[in-house]
């Protein structure tokens, strides 16, 4: 037990302690896992008032605020001891918890902090040093940390009153904290970070003046005074409707100043608007768009219009590089934006591509564009998970974004399309330039917006080279949306002789139109490079090829310009000045040694147009075309072309561009092309980017920069850092599902064991998980996994290491794993173990793990107690019925406990928090939410929407690895088929009936049923049929029965055989199978997520059948009111249908009254087949 690990008792956010250890990491332990709400309560209280003894009086009164009960002092140190359990389990020696004399009192370690006192002293008032000055920059630091413990409720999970004061504290203490953040942002020079808190402290409190005046000085400082001066209107708005008064002169004097400052503003000003800024990578040569392009524009426009009626569309115009893609597009955007359209823009890079950039660039684009009222009204409306993408810019509304990043992909998704279709009122078209460069998780994301804008004002507009359209990421993307009808395409060809004759006349240039065209071929870009180099030296030779032109411009160029041109060429087709300044000085220093001759230089590139300058910021620059920047980077030589590379990313970690995502792309991308030196910080920034990545859910993005970081990595064989970065590789792998997962994490897994390193080892097990569709999959068991598991947990006891939250996981995934096997016995020994050890951990995360397991490996009668207890602390503890559920595995799995339970409802409910994004991207948990449904339907009689549901499940593809499809369909078909339709499908394949029972035993009585129920229909061979059901059930003798093993199919197994032993009369069989099913009478019997009726219903008809009626009459009084109490509607009825037998065998009579109610209700629900038999019965009996 580590007492010197730092301690935090957290009161803010949900009441927990939290463990730093070098070992594990942060723990967190939920006293409410450990002892439930009152220990919460308890130690909360402690915990606010650890500075003085507690009285037990105290302590009672707290607890039962309505009279204490007779043993309240027993009871109290029950809770108490609980307490001391729950700081036992963060470390904190149990004795910390005193109590003696009547008193109590919690006495922490001196490591150990409570993160209320933090929030108090870091909201505290600053104080002058001797000098009298404020350290501005630490009070600001000290808010922030505040602002960070403040950002939940406070005391989440007590229900006591005495916990109101303490949240209306922490109230006032973020808002104070706010208000310090502003003021030494203010002073520090933050000016963003001081809009956003003091925006902040004014949606919160919006008649604090100070907040105004702090808002208007930083908009003021930032250059936006008109934003400045609109905080000011605000201001005098709020105060004269809330209050009838008017701004303080403190106020009043800041707005003067603004409006001094804007009228000075606006004298030394010409005037004119201001332009909109123009993409990176876009063409200057305008006439290029009008010739030769006017049906592909006419094309564009009627896309873009289709989008104003509501029916979204993906465009792609492709075409060879130099076609004029980019030109075309942003003509038309162009257009659309003066029609009133949205149009916003993001291009990829062909070099250091990284996760969702081209929705990054377009997103913080945007934000920057937007003045930051309209940007946070926007935000509050749609929600700020959008700025999951765009750290940047989510800084500057630090009090909307989302408190952490999430490794969420369908967060993504629901984010990026609720950003451009969430204003039901807006047009938007969204332009993705150079989309072949798009990483797989751009595409991933693109191909979920693409089909959840069907019916959406979006219009996707994407420019492709032609080359690239057959990758298999991109041909997927197009086919998506092809296949929904969705897709446009608008190829690019060269222009024609008469094009380019009308180019020449429109540029009123004296050059031979048809030998323009002969040399060019027509590619645009190298006509308008041609005629460039004719303008510039009418009497030279025209260039042969673009690189011709490149060299004849070089040609023209001084030596030191030269170089940096290359330069410009490897660090891509964006170019930052300052980066490009450094980089150039490591270089060679002595080449731009002033920053003269730099200025000199980066002026002689742009005049020859080989450098274009970047509207949106006096920092950027572009390449005028990426053949041109190609033809450069080709050109350089490799040893010349490494030093470049080296010297990019020295400049890139000198000016801080290392903290994002797309920062540790850049310098892995310039690492790894450079010096062999730099391979370690190559591999180094590959991990970087990779870990990043999949912070974000860029999975496939994550596998890729993590394969770098592996192939770059020196020495080569086994090392901690290596099995650290397999094991992240796997982990990104399983999330796609990427059928590598499994081996990577074997290897990293075996690498672990050969370095001695314990919990390697655990975390490669434990995330080389059994997951999808295998989870319901008849399966034997993966000894390899089993073993891995076995081992791990042997190492650990080996080892001496206690039980704790990493054995609970091992050993859930041990349930799960042996799920399909028949020693149930062992797997509920290994359940019960797991959740001791969550439990005394108090770790969330490990409690649900195991109550999951539960769920999924102890689906057998005998577990009933325990499936019970993790249906309801799972949903407890996931939150299932108030918030979106993280993992859909959870969902799907705790549906079903729940129809089990008998609350179709809350079932219904659970399945539809799983969002189409979730299922968008995985057809296996798309098929697993669709069985859920069907159950769902059968259980609580929508027959006929099973039906449909089913016949759709039908026509799905097979997934590679899903080799139980059949079987599984065709037990929702027994499900469904019992009460609807019929089982001519079922008797049309008894021969696979037949195989696959020598496999899955269950099948046979599913035959048997099958072939009992045609038997009694229309169809030609009938009795054959009858009698054939009979001899398939004389294989069940009790020896038979008795010998079918307890297993997560065995209850099903023997409803079905009771079901079919009855009706084809086994009564040998009907003996046995009734006294298997008698100690489970009152539980459910599941077909996956559909109901098969109460075992009681099942018991009825066995003692039908044995002629026992007393019994029969109980066990159907049972049954009606289990099915009518669980809200079983379909097998209610059923019952319903048996009770008339039941009173037909013993001669009670049975009106026909009866006979059409029965009928009447069957109909209604669309249960065909309880129609049928009970029009048998009523033949039989002749009414």
């Amino acid at each position: 037990m580590d007492t010197g690990a730092p301690i935090t008792i957290r009161l803010i956010g949900v009441v927990s302690v939290g463990v730093v250890s070098a070992v594990h990491g942060e723990r967190v332990v939920d006293p409410r896992v450990v002892g439930g709400p009152r220990c919460v309560e308890v130690l909360a209280y402690l915990a606010l008032h650890r500075q003085r003894e507690v009285s037990t009086t105290e302590l009672a009164d707290l607890i039962w605020p309505d009279g204490r009960p007779r043993s309240w002092t027993s009871a109290l140190r029950g809770l108490i001891s609980k307490v001391r359990d729950a700081v036992e389990a963060a470390g904190i020696a149990g004795d910390c918890v005193r109590s003696r004399g009547g008193n109590v009192r919690l006495l922490l370690p001196d490591s150990a902090t409570v993160d209320l006192e933090t929030a108090r002293a870091n909201c505290r008032p600053a104080i002058p040093d001797a000098r009298g000055e404020i350290d501005h920059r630490a009070v600001a630091e000290r808010a922030r940390a505040a602002l960070a413990l403040l950002s939940d409720e406070a005391l989440v999970g007590v229900t006591g009153d005495w916990a109101d004061p303490i949240r209306a504290e922490c109230v006032t203490l973020r808002l104070r904290a706010l208000d310090l953040d502003a003021g030494s942002s203010l002073e520090t020079g933050e000016y963003e970070q001081a809009v956003a808190s003091a925006e902040a402290l004014l949606a919160a409190d919006p008649l604090r003046e100070v907040g105004y005046r702090m808002a208007m000085r930083a908009y003021a400082a930032l250059g936006d005074r008109a934003q400045a001066l609109s905080v000011a209107a605000r201001c005098r708005r709020v105060l004269a409707d809330s209050l009838g008064v008017s701004p303080s002169a403190e106020t009043d004097a800041v707005f003067a100043g603004l409006l001094r400052d804007d009228a000075a503003t606006h004298a030394a000003s010409p005037g004119g608007a201001i332009d909109e800024p123009v993409p990176v990578g876009w063409s200057t040569h305008p006439w290029l768009h009008i010739v030769g392009r006017g049906e592909q524009l006419r094309e564009l426009d009627t896309a873009i219009e289709a989008a104003v009626g509501g029916h979204g569309r993906f465009v792609v115009v492709s075409g060879e590089s130099g076609t004029g893609k980019t030109t075309v597009v942003t003509e038309a955007a162009r257009r659309a934006r003066a029609a009133g359209v949205e149009v916003v823009v993001g291009r990829c890079s062909e070099n250091a591509a990284t996760p969702y950039e081209p929705f990054v660039e377009a997103v913080t684009h945007e934000i920057d564009r937007r003045d930051t009222a309209d940007t946070r009204a926007w935000l509050t409306r749609h929600g700020a998970d959008i700025l999951r993408l765009t750290p940047r810019a989510a800084r500057r509304f630090g009090d909307l974004a989302p408190a952490s990043v999430s490794d969420d992909r369908p967060l993504v998704m629901e984010a990026v399309a609720t950003w451009l279709t969430g204003d039901p009122g807006t047009i938007t078209v969204l332009v993705i330039d150079d989309l072949q460069w798009a990483s797989a998780a751009t595409l991933a994301v693109l191909r979920y917006v693409v089909g959840a804008s069907a019916q959406s004002n979006l219009c996707v507009v994407a420019t492709v080279r032609d080359d690239f359209i057959p990758h298999p990421e991109l041909l997927a993307t197009m086919h998506a949306a092809e296949s929904a009808g969705r897709l446009h395409r608008i190829p690019l060809g060269l222009l024609t002789p008469t094009d380019v004759k009308e180019l020449v006349e429109l540029a009123g240039f004296d050059i031979d139109a048809d030998a323009l065209h002969q040399r060019s071929n027509g590619l645009p870009m190298f006509i308008a490079s041609l005629m460039a180099a004719h303008w510039r030296m009418p009497e030279e030779a025209l260039p042969s090829s673009v690189a011709d032109a490149v060299a004849q411009l070089e040609r023209r160029l001084s030596d030191a310009t030269v170089g940096l041109l290359h330069l410009c060429a490897v660090i891509g087709m964006s170019v930052s000045r300052s980066v490009l300044r450094h980089a150039a000085r490591w270089l060679d220093p002595d080449a731009f040694d002033d920053d003269t001759r730099f200025a000199e230089a980066i002026d002689e590139l742009m005049l020859r147009r080989f450098l274009l300058s970047d509207d949106d910021s006096d920092d950027a620059m572009r390449l005028r075309h990426p053949l041109v920047r190609e033809t450069l980077y080709a050109n350089t030589a490799g040893a010349v072309r490494a030093r470049m590379h080296s010297s990019v990313a020295r400049a890139l970690e000198e000016l801080g561009a290392s903290v994002d995502t797309d920062d540790f792309v850049r310098l892995a991308y310039h690492l790894s092309r450079a010096l062999d030196a730099d391979r370690p910080a190559a591999a180094m920034y590959s991990r970087r980017a990779g870990e990043s990545a999949h912070r974000v859910a860029a999975y496939e993005d994550a596998i890729e920069y993590f394969g770098d970081a592996l192939d770059r990595m020196v020495p080569r064989g086994d090392s901690v850092a290596r099995c650290e970065v397999l094991i992240a590789r796997g982990r990104s792998m399983r999330r796609i599902r990427d059928a590598q997962a499994r081996p990577t994490l074997f290897e990293a897994a075996a690498m672990a064991r050969r370095l001695g390193e314990l919990d390697l080892q655990i975390a490669a097990t434990l995330a080389n998980a059994l997951e999808g569709i295998l989870f319901v999959q008849i399966q034997g068991i993966d000894h390899e996994r089993v073993d891995g598991l076995g081992e791990v947990l042997a190492a650990q006891e080996a080892a001496g290491v206690a039980d704790d939250a990493d054995t609970a996981r091992l050993l859930s995934q041990l349930v799960i794993e042996l799920g399909w096997e028949n020693d149930w016995e062992a797997r509920r020994g290994f359940a019960l173990r797991a959740l001791a050890a969550a439990r005394a951990t108090g770790d969330r995360d490990a409690l649900a793990a195991v109550m999951l397991s539960v769920l999924i490996g102890l689906r057998v009668p005998e577990c009933a107690d325990l499936r019970e207890v993790a249906r309801t602390e799972l949903s407890d503890l996931m939150s299932l019925a108030t918030r979106r559920v993280r993992d859909p595995a959870v969902a799907i799995w705790s549906s079903r406990a729940e129809v089990e339970h008998g609350d179709p409802d809350a079932a219904l409910r659970i399945l539809d928090r799983i969002t189409e994004a979730q299922t968008s991207r995985n057809p296996e948990l798309a098929a697993l939410v669709q069985y859920g449904l069907v159950g769902i339907d059968v259980t609580v009689g929508r027959l006929a929407q099973a039906e449909e549901r089913i016949a759709m499940l039908n026509a799905l593809p097979t997934a590679p690895d899903d080799h139980g499809k059949w079987g599984r369909l065709q037990l929702s078909l027994l499900a469904l088929n019992s009460l609807r339709g019929d089982f001519s499908t079922q008797v049309a394949e008894r021969d696979t009936f037949a195989e696959l029972a020598r496999v899955v035993p269950m099948f046979r009585p599913i035959l048997a049923l099958a072939l009992h129920d045609i038997g009694h229909t229309d169809v030609e061979g009938a009795a054959a049929l009858r009698a054939e059901a009979v001899e398939v059930m004389d294989h069940y003798t009790a020896e038979r029965v008795a010998e079918i093993p307890t297993s997560v199919l065995s209850s099903l197994y023997l409803a079905t055989l009771a079901r079919a032993a009855a009706v084809t009369r086994n009564l040998e069989a009907c003996r046995a199978v009734y006294a298997r099913l008698l100690p489970f009478a009152d539980q459910t019997v599941m077909v996956w997520a559909a109901v098969f009726g109460v075992v009681h219903h099942h018991l009825a008809h066995l003692a039908i059948t044995l002629g026992d009626h007393t019994c029969a009459a109980v066990h159907l009084a049972d049954a009606r009111r289990e099915h009518r109490r669980r809200g079983y509607a379909a097998w209610e009825i059923e019952t319903e249908h048996l009770a008339l037998i039941l009173a037909a065998e013993t001669g009670a009579g049975v009106e026909p009254g009866e006979l059409q109610a029965v009928s009447a209700r069957a109909e209604r629900i669309g249960a065909t087949a309880i129609v049928r038999r009970v029009a048998l019965l009523a033949d039989a009996l002749g009414v």
